[in-house]
């Protein structure tokens, strides 16, 4: 029987345990904890916070609470410290700015003031200018209006001055030129009037001739076509009479010919109908005598027949009523002998007898 084994039998409330078993979870053995003095019945003995195998992984004091992996709170622990030479009780031991654990992971030196993360402030860190062979203390490595770090991100070389992000100005950025098959020189590749960006952006080819944006000029864009199953090279897909995009955008069913958006004929475009609870086939929909285009447009309810746009007959619609507190239903609210209608338009009060 091992000596630790031995030991373990003494130990409160571990008795009986192997050396091998972890009564308290914290992934050191019960033989460990006992030869460097930690409590196998507690995860963290100096109760820091830290578990005691975190603390002789990362090289800090199990029993020691004001000696933890990382006392200066950087993110670099104690073991990472002790090898790159920092102090690990100082959060930026260079005082550059930047701290330890983010010198250490971008690539620049954490005893080295004089070099940060990014000392050119192009947002390309110190490990990233390595890599693309770019300039660390230089914001635009080549000089050609373009900073290191948008190159690398969108593709271009940071280094090479006869490379920028869109050298064409088509505003499709040179990593998507490359995706797309684009000429990252040629504002409009294909030559079909529409720039590589807006062929990208709305679902045409930048490198097909034969393919536009909106081929057919309804102003539903190739995308959208494809989207709501239209014809992208007829205006009005359905032949009801409504270009494919005023339909999309109206509500109405671009595919369908017996739906348009206004099938009514009432002039409320199908989307306002079921904005306001009207029917969108029928003219009228409360039966008030006012068509629900005018309705919605005066400011009374196309579904509530006891609402009309001038009920009174005074000739003030209903939204001039309520902005000038009129009676709907009084032609003369002020009871003066004039109707509201002649009173606004003269520049009366028809609120003032």
């Amino acid at each position: 029987m091992s000596r630790f084994w031995f030991l373990a039998l003494w130990v409160p409330g571990v008795a009986w345990a192997g050396p091998a078993d972890d009564n308290d979870g914290d992934g050191l053995t019960n033989a460990q904890e006992i030869a460097i003095r930690t409590d196998p019945n507690r995860a963290d003995t100096d109760r820091d916070g830290w578990s005691d195998y975190d603390e002789v992984v990362y090289a800090g004091f199990p029993r020691n609470p004001r000696r933890t992996p990382d006392d200066d709170g950087d993110g670099l622990y104690r073991v990472y410290e002790l090898s790159y030479g920092t102090r690990p009780n100082v959060a930026d031991t260079d005082r550059d700015g930047w701290n330890d654990y983010d010198e250490v992971v971008y690539g620049s030196d954490p005893l080295d003031a004089a070099q940060g993360v990014d000392d050119d402030g192009d947002g390309l860190y110190y490990i990233y200018e390595g890599m693309y062979g770019s300039d660390p203390a230089l914001y635009d490595t080549d000089g050609d209006g373009w900073n290191d770090y948008d190159e690398a991100v969108y593709g271009s070389d940071p280094a090479d001055p006869s490379q920028g992000c869109d050298d064409d100005g088509d505003g499709l950025y040179y990593v998507y030129e490359g995706m797309y098959g684009s000429d990252p020189d040629l504002y409009d590749t294909d030559g079909d009037g529409w720039d590589d960006y807006s062929e990208a952006v709305y679902g045409s080819d930048p490198a097909d001739a034969s393919e536009g944006c909106d081929d057919d000029g309804d102003g539903l864009y190739l995308i959208y076509e494809e989207y709501y199953g239209t014809d992208p090279n007829d205006p009005d897909s359905d032949g009801d009479g409504w270009t494919d995009y005023d339909e999309v955008v109206y509500g109405s069913n671009p595919g369908w010919r017996s739906f348009t958006p206004d099938d009514d004929g009432d002039g409320l475009y199908y989307v306002y109908e079921g904005m306001y609870g009207s029917d969108p086939d029928i003219y009228d929909t409360d039966g008030d005598g006012w068509d629900d285009y005018s309705e919605a447009v005066y400011g009374s309810d196309p579904a509530d027949a006891s609402q009309g746009v001038d009920d009174d007959g005074d000739g003030l619609y209903y939204v001039y009523e309520a902005i000038y507190g009129t009676d709907p239903n009084v032609a003369d609210t002020d009871g003066d002998g004039i109707d509201d209608y002649t009173e606004v338009v003269t520049g009366s009060d028809p609120l003032v007898a």
